[in-house]
């Protein structure tokens, strides 16, 4: 359903690298681990990187595998993203409170 919770983030470790800092390129891996709606475990291991290609819009990509403890179910993706500038500072800001 729209606007349904499918996951609660219980904890997570991020790790940042700069790529290129001329053109603000970085890289992030976060592993996170939380419960799906119907109550299973779930680790979730994550890495994209992105950069600013205007000065409001993100531009990333990433790939992540997703790990079930009920059936050891592995699903993996990948992916790529635009984002608004602001939508990456609501995110900080969330975070940080």
């Amino acid at each position: 359903m729209l606007g349904e919770i499918l996951l609660t983030r219980e904890s997570q470790a991020a790790e940042v690298r700069v790529i290129d800092s001329k053109k603000s390129k970085r890289e992030v891996s976060i592993k996170a681990t939380g419960k799906l709606k119907n109550n299973v475990d779930v680790n979730i291991i994550v890495t994209y990187w992105n950069n600013c290609i205007s000065h409001d819009v993100l531009y990333g990509e990433g790939q992540g595998i997703t790990i079930t403890s009920n059936d050891n179910n592995n699903n993996t993706w990948k992916n790529g993203f635009y984002l608004p500038c602001i939508i990456i500072l609501q995110i900080i800001i969330c975070e940080r409170i």
